[in-house]
């Protein structure tokens, strides 16, 4: 995950690489939720507009989305983000501090 900010934003990016001999597709909005010490921060992101489009991503190659949080009250901040690629249900953490007011993603596109 790479980040960023703007006026009462943080950003974070979420890359899925896909680390098989095959090809496979994607397409739509990955799942993502803030925790701490293991429990779920807040509600799970919602789908920021966008176009979804289906993306065929070969050995080795990406796609990215993009989080936002929301990040002018008082809420606590998160230790970690749990995310999972659309249809399916394997689950990834990755260590990250993002304040739990609201969260958005936005759909998949090649990276």
């Amino acid at each position: 995950m790479r980040g960023g900010a703007y006026q009462g934003r943080e950003i974070a990016g979420v890359l899925f690489t896909n680390s098989s001999s095959t090809a496979c597709s994607v397409s739509g909005y990955p799942f993502a939720q803030l925790r701490y010490q293991g429990r779920p921060l807040g509600k799970p992101a919602s789908d920021n507009p966008g176009t979804v489009r289906l993306i065929v991503l070969r050995p080795g190659r990406s796609a990215q989305s993009q989080l936002t949080a929301v990040s002018t009250c008082q809420a606590p901040e998160s230790d970690h983000v749990r995310v999972v690629a659309p249809h399916t249900g394997t689950a990834k953490t990755v260590t990250v501090e993002l304040r739990g007011c609201a969260l958005s993603i936005d759909p998949l596109e090649a990276a």
